[in-house]
């Protein structure tokens, strides 16, 4: 048993289930306390393992992250059922983080310019069962998607009306690649790396990344700016860029609890969360901005400073205006879905889901798609998958793969914008679900009021000889069997005679 002075993470489950994540967590040897800044925070304080390794991070009931990391979403406090992009998102910390804010009736786009990240983003999002997220690869800072309007009026309602449905977003997330100062403590190389004319480059880009948000943001929609570093150059130096060259607002935050924010290094960006390395976590940089809109009122106050942040569970700081957002279903005309997934030349014929690929070079490079169709919810269901726990939206599939579609996803663009929704799993023929869709298994209590069986487990020992490859007895003859442990769900068994085993990954 070793004692930790800092090691945290957030819980991924609905609210009734902390407790029993916690109980999982201390049945292998963890102890944690709650964190003051966000309900779901925890801090590690004893374990006796890495946590890494737990059966909680395992079956993706929790994320570890660093509690500076959390903050860019807390600042930014999207209400429930927002719709949120996020520009540089792999490995999808912050991602995640924003899908439990906005919740699963809201939407995330995550965008990775990074092709070798975005299969890190993607199998995280995939982990978490964060329904809500969807996934692109773009370079930053030239995104496929309409600009916002001038005016907020202007945005369209329906396709109709000529102009691009659902431009702009009124809430982006901003954490553009930087020279990492802050995490020198772990990395002492990034000192020596980037200095002098090598950071040049990296400025470069967080100002087009920033010119690009700037452009993608509706009339007072926000836009949390934020990075690892403890440069000015990086931080304060891009603030005032993004004021006086694009006319971004900057809006200061409030202290949160848990933290003792340092002075930022020019005065007029007081209310900036600028986090010193060490007990407050690694070192960090957050900031607010807002598109000016000196007619629109959010939550019953006027565009101004003194924004909360950081309490974005219990209450929305901004919300988006709902009734602008178009409702239209992607699979209305099935044409329209086809030119959601467009042909990537970087795709692969090996990747469990994607978009459709490209097949020879130049000239006489074929471009090969698969039919799309809509899929029922009841072909979702099964003894131990409720369909019904699936958040509004559609299913769709696509190369072989059920894909869900959130109800927000339909602002997207239709035509030559590529990008996955969450894959539930394989059709052909007949659809198989993925055995990991842990979110929508039923509670225990159900399956016993119909007399279907279940291994729900008292010690985690058995978990652990599952992981191991082995096999469980089990008194059932079905082709699977649900796992829990303690009323928790873990994932779906395959049984082959009376021996049950784990699925494999993905």
């Amino acid at each position: 048993m070793r004692t930790l002075s800092l090691r945290s993470f957030r819980l991924v489950c609905k609210p009734q289930q902390t407790p029993l994540v916690e109980l999982l967590l201390k049945a292998q040897g963890f102890a944690c306390e709650p964190e003051p800044f966000f309900p779901l925070a925890r801090r590690l304080t004893v374990g006796a393992l890495p946590l890494g390794s737990s059966l909680a991070a395992v079956f993706g009931y929790i994320y570890i992250q660093d509690r500076s990391s959390m903050l860019p979403p807390l600042a930014l406090a999207p209400e429930q059922g927002a719709s949120v992009l996020d520009m540089c998102a792999s490995p999808g910390s912050k991602t995640g983080l924003l899908a439990q804010i906005v919740g699963p009736e809201g939407f995330v786009l995550a965008n990775e310019p990074s092709r070798n990240r975005l299969t890190t983003l993607r199998r995280n999002l995939q982990s978490l069962n964060l329904f809500c997220c969807a996934t692109t690869s773009y370079p930053g800072e030239k995104l496929p998607l309409p600009s916002a309007p001038n005016d907020r009026a202007k945005v369209c309602l329906s396709c109709e009306s000529g102009e691009e449905q659902g431009a702009g977003w009124d809430y982006i997330q901003l954490d553009p690649p930087c020279s990492g100062w802050g995490t020198a403590e772990k990395n002492p190389q990034v000192l020596k790396l980037w200095q002098g004319d090598k950071l040049k480059p990296l400025i470069g880009l967080q100002r087009k990344l920033l010119a690009e948000a700037a452009r993608l943001l509706r009339p007072g929609g926000r836009l949390t700016y934020s990075t690892c570093t403890t440069n000015s150059e990086e931080n304060e130096a891009q603030l005032r860029f993004a004021r006086e060259e694009l006319g971004l607002e900057f809006l200061p935050l409030d202290p949160l609890p848990g933290f003792s924010f340092a002075d930022p290094a020019l005065p007029e960006f007081n209310g900036a969360w600028r986090v010193r390395a060490g007990a407050d976590g690694q070192g960090f940089f957050v900031a607010l901005l807002q598109k000016p809109d000196p007619g629109r009122i959010v939550s019953g106050v006027e565009n101004g400073p003194g924004v909360h942040g950081g309490t974005a569970i219990s209450h929305a700081a901004a919300g988006p205006a709902t009734a602008l957002i178009a409702k239209a279903s992607f699979l209305k005309h099935k044409r329209g879905l086809e030119q959601a997934f467009p042909a990537r030349h970087w795709e692969k014929d090996s990747r469990p889901v994607g978009e459709a690929h490209r097949q020879g070079r130049g000239k006489k490079e074929r471009v090969h798609r698969q039919a799309v169709e809509s899929l029922s919810r009841d072909m979702l269901a099964g003894p131990y998958l409720d369909a019904g726990l699936l958040p509004i939206g559609n299913i769709a599939v696509y190369s072989g793969v059920a894909h869900f579609l959130p109800e927000r996803s339909s602002t997207l663009p239709a035509r030559g914008f590529a990008w996955k929704g969450f894959p539930l799993g394989r059709f052909c023929r007949v659809f198989r679900s993925s055995p990991w869709l842990r979110a929508l298994m039923p509670p225990v209590e159900e399956l016993l009021q119909k007399g279907l069986p279940c291994l729900n487990l008292e010690d985690p020992a058995p978990v652990l000889e599952l992981l191991a490859g082995r096999s469980l007895t089990v008194d059932t003859q079905g082709p699977e069997v649900g796992l829990y442990f303690r009323g928790l769900p873990l994932c779906r068994l395959t049984v082959k005679g009376k021996r049950a085993m784990l699925p494999p990954p993905g």
